[in-house]
């Protein structure tokens, strides 16, 4: 029975990593998507604002005529 509740154990710290994991991603693909389109538009934090860093590691490119045309 301790054998059983130890392999139950370790599938709940599991599937609580794993949903961690999920809702990280999550955030991150939410923050990246919402930066972007700031960015596009102009629209940026202050530079000595404490909030500046959340868009800070966003990069936006686009995309040459080449790569445009090929889609």
């Amino acid at each position: 029975l301790q054998e059983i509740c130890k392999a139950r154990a370790k599938v709940e710290i599991l599937r609580q990593q794993t949903e961690a994991d999920k809702s990280r991603l999550d955030f991150e693909l939410v923050r990246l998507l919402k930066c972007g389109e700031a960015i596009k538009n102009g629209i940026t934090f202050h530079p000595d604002s404490p909030y500046n860093k959340i868009c800070a590691d966003v990069v936006v490119r686009y995309p040459s005529v080449k790569e445009a045309a090929a889609r």
